[in-house]
C-alpha cells in the first residue's frame, strides 16, 4: 500500500525502483561510447557538451523522484514505520546491486541499520550490512579487503546463529557473505598477503560446509537458488587459484596437497573441453610448475594451447570466461616475469583481455568487474614490455575506461610541458634542488629530456583512477563520503601500478604526491612525505597543472562551477607557499607570455577531447572488424 511517504509491499518498492533505475540507465547511456553513435569527432564533442548540460537536470529530476518516498525517511529517521522499513529492506537486500545508485542505497542502508540497531534486530542489521558491503566492494574492492572480511565475519556469525529463523530468500541471499569473503580471500601480486595460509584454508572449509548443507536442505528449484551450484564451483576455483594469484604466500607441502585435492574434485565434476575444464588444467599446470619447477618454455607452450581452447570474447559478459582469462593472465605473468622473450605471449593475452572488456554493457557492476581486472591482472603483465608500449597501453586503458580522465591527463601534460619549458629557460636554478642535475648548463643541455619526462609524468599521474570508474564516470553530482573515501585512494593505486613496472616506477612519487600541499601539511595520502621526495619539484608542477585544468574544466565536471583562468591564478597566488609552490606560481604570475600560452591551452580543451575520440573510435572499429571475421 502506498502511503504519504513510502510503501508497505515489496512489489511496490520493486516498481518504484524500476522506474528510478531506468532513469539512471538513461544517464549511463549518455556516458557510454559507441562509434556507431557518432559521425566524427566534432559530432561526438557536440553531443558530449549537450550531455553535460542534461546530466545535471536528469540528476535533479531523480532527486525529486526519491524525495517523497525514500529521502524523507533518511532526513527524518524518527519517522520510519515498521512495515515501510521491512518491505524496503527486503527489496534492497535482494536487489541493491541492480539499482545503479550507490548514494541512494548507501544512505538508505545506513539509516535502516541505525533504525534496527535501536530495535536490537540483528537479522535486519545483517541485511543492511549486505547492502553496505556491496557498495564498498563496488567502489574499491582491493583496498577494502580487510574491512570487507571484518564485516563478512560479523554477518556470517549472525547468519549462522539465526539460520533456522531465516526465510528462504534470507538463507539464499545470506550466501553472498560467504561469496564476498571468498573474493576477499583471493591474493594478488599487487598486494602483500593479509591472511595466513591456515586462515585461508579454515575459511574455505567453513564456506564449503555451509554450501553443502544448503544444497542438501534447501529447494534449489526456487529462482533465488538457481545460482547456488555455480557459487560452489566459484568458491572452489577461487580457492585453488590463490597460489597462482598470490604475491609470495608460502604454502606447506600439506597445504599444496589440499589444493591438488580440490582440483581433482573439480576435474571429476567437469565436462571435458569446457571453460571450467580449461581453468582446472591451468591451475593444475601452475601448481605443478611452482612445486616441481617445470621448463618455462614447455609451460608457456601449454598455456598458449589452453588459451586457444577458450572461446573468443563477445559483446556479452561471460563470468566463467573472464575468470579463465584472469587465471591465464596470472599464469603467463608468472612464466614471463622479467623475461622479455615472452613479449609476444604477454601482448597476446593483453589483447584478448582488452577485447573481452572493450564493449561490455555500461553499468555499475560491469564497471566494477572491468576496473578490477585491469588493475589486478592487466597492469602486472606490462613489466616485460618496452616503455613506449607501456605508456601507449596505459593511456588507452584510461581513455577506454574514463574519457574525461584521459582528456584531463592530456591537458595536464600540455600545461606541464609548457610550464617546465619556461622554468628551464627562465628559472633553471630551480632544478638545482634535484640531485640529478649538477649545474644550470646540465639542466639546459637536457631540456628536451626534462620536457618529455614531465609529459610522461602527466600522462601517468592519475593512472590509479582506473580503479574508480564508478565514481569518476558519475559526473552529475557531488560525492558522498564513501565515494570520496574511495577516490582519495587513487594516488595510492597509481603508486601500486607504477612500482611494479620498473620502466615507469620512477614516476611513483609524482603520482602518489600530487594531492599533497606544497608544505606537506594538507592533502592525501597522509603518510606520504612529499617534502623529502627527490621528485618534489615535479610533484609541485603537476599539482599546479592538475588544479589549473580541474578548476577550469567546462566539459568533464558537471557538478561544479567552472572557474575562469584569472580566478584560478588569484587562488594560486593566495595559497602559494602553503598549498602551491611559490617559485612556480611566481614564475607564472610574472610571465605574461606564459599566461597567454596557458590560457590558450585551457581554451582549446576540446582538442584534447577530440584526441580521446580518435583513439577510442580507432580501437572500436578494429574490435568490430575482429567480431565480423
Amino acid at each position: 500500500m502506498e502511503k504519504e511517504h513510502g510503501f508497505t509491499e515489496y512489489e511496490e518498492w520493486a516498481e518504484y525502483f524500476k522506474i528510478y533505475t531506468d532513469r539512471i540507465l538513461s544517464i549511463e547511456k549518455l556516458t557510454s561510447f559507441s562509434s556507431a553513435h557518432y559521425q566524427n569527432g566534432a559530432h561526438w564533442l557536440t553531443l558530449y557538451k549537450k550531455r553535460a548540460l542534461c546530466l545535471r537536470e536528469m540528476y535533479l529530476d531523480n532527486e525529486k523522484y526519491l524525495e517523497r518516498h525514500l529521502y524523507w525517511f533518511i532526513k527524518n529517521p524518527e519517522h520510519w514505520e515498521a512495515d515501510v522499513a521491512a518491505s524496503l529492506l527486503d527489496y534492497l537486500f535482494r536487489n541493491s546491486i541492480r539499482i545503479e545508485d550507490i548514494e541512494a542505497t548507501q544512505k538508505t542502508a545506513e539509516s535502516l541499520y541505525n533504525y534496527y540497531q535501536q530495535a536490537d534486530n540483528e537479522i535486519a542489521m545483517m541485511k543492511c550490512t549486505l547492502i553496505i558491503l556491496t557498495n564498498r566492494i563496488m567502489l574499491d574492492f582491493p583496498h577494502n579487503k580487510e574491512q570487507i572480511l571484518s564485516l563478512c565475519e560479523w554477518a556470517i556469525d549472525v547468519y549462522e546463529r539465526n539460520y533456522e529463523q531465516l526465510n528462504a530468500v534470507e538463507r539464499s541471499m545470506g550466501l553472498s557473505f560467504y561469496d564476498y569473503e571468498s573474493n576477499a580471500c583471493s591474493e594478488y601480486v599487487n598486494f602483500d598477503p593479509i591472511i595466513s595460509p591456515e586462515t585461508l584454508i579454515k575459511l574455505y572449509q567453513r564456506r564449503m560446509r555451509h554450501i553443502e548443507r544448503f544444497i542438501t536442505e534447501e529447494d534449489l528449484s526456487l529462482r533465488v537458488n538457481h545460482i547456488v551450484p555455480y557459487l560452489r564451483v566459484c568458491w572452489q576455483c577461487g580457492f585453488v587459484g590463490i597460489p597462482i594469484k598470490a604475491k609470495h604466500t608460502a604454502f606447506t607441502a600439506e597445504q599444496l596437497a589440499m589444493f591438488y585435492e580440490v582440483c581433482r574434485q573439480m576435474e571429476n565434476e567437469t565436462q571435458a573441453g569446457s571453460i571450467q575444464d580449461v581453468k582446472v588444467c591451468l591451475i593444475k599446470l601452475m601448481l605443478t610448475y611452482q612445486e616441481q619447477g617445470l621448463d618455462k618454455d614447455q609451460v608457456m607452450a601449454e598455456l598458449i594451447r589452453l588459451q586457444n581452447m577458450l572461446p573468443k570474447p563477445t559483446m556479452t559478459y561471460d563470468d566463467e570466461l573472464m575468470d579463465a582469462l584472469q587465471i591465464l593472465s596470472c599464469a603467463i605473468r608468472i612464466i614471463a616475469k622479467d623475461d622479455k622473450k615472452y613479449q609476444a605471449e604477454v601482448k597476446g593475452i593483453l589483447q584478448i583481455l582488452l577485447d573481452a572488456y572493450l564493449c561490455l554493457p555500461n553499468d555499475n557492476y560491469i564497471e566494477h568487474i572491468t576496473d578490477n581486472a585491469i588493475f589486478l591482472y592487466m597492469f602486472p603483465l606490462l613489466n616485460v614490455l618496452p616503455a613506449d608500449e607501456i605508456l601507449r597501453i596505459t593511456l588507452f586503458l584510461t581513455i577506454f575506461r574514463q574519457p574525461q580522465t584521459a582528456a584531463h591527463t592530456i591537458m595536464v601534460g600540455k600545461l606541464a610541458t609548457t610550464i617546465v619549458a619556461a622554468m628551464i629557460d627562465k628559472t633553471p636554478a630551480l632544478f638545482m634542488r634535484m640531485s640529478c642535475f649538477s649545474s644550470i648548463a646540465h639542466v639546459q643541455a637536457n631540456r628536451q629530456k626534462i620536457i618529455d619526462y614531465v609529459g610522461e609524468a602527466a600522462l601517468l599521474h592519475d593512472v590509479g583512477k582506473i580503479l574508480s570508474s564508478n565514481v569518476i564516470n558519475m559526473q552529475y553530482r557531488r560525492l558522498i563520503d564513501l565515494e570520496f573515501e574511495a577516490i582519495k585512494l587513487h594516488p595510492i593505486s597509481s603508486g601500486e601500478i607504477l612500482k611494479q613496472i620498473p620502466t615507469i616506477a620512477d614516476f611513483y612519487d609524482i603520482a602518489v604526491g600530487h594531492h599533497k600541499s606544497y608544505d606537506g601539511q594538507k592533502g592525501y595520502p597522509i603518510d606520504f612525505d612529499n617534502l623529502h621526495s627527490p621528485q618534489k619539484l615535479f610533484i609541485d608542477l603537476i599539482t599546479i597543472c592538475d588544479t589549473l585544468d580541474a578548476a577550469t574544466d567546462n566539459l568533464g565536471r558537471n557538478y561544479a562551477r567552472t572557474k575562469q583562468f584569472k580566478e584560478v591564478l588569484e587562488e594560486l597566488n593566495s595559497e602559494k607557499g602553503s598549498r602551491y609552490s611559490d617559485s612556480i606560481v611566481d614564475l607564472i604570475l610574472n610571465d605574461d607570455e606564459l599566461q597567454i600560452q596557458l590560457e590558450e591551452l585551457l581554451n582549446s580543451r576540446e582538442e584534447s577531447y577530440r584526441q580521446v575520440f580518435e583513439i577510442i573510435d580507432s580501437e572500436l572499429r578494429e574490435f568490430q572488424t575482429k567480431q565480423t571475421i
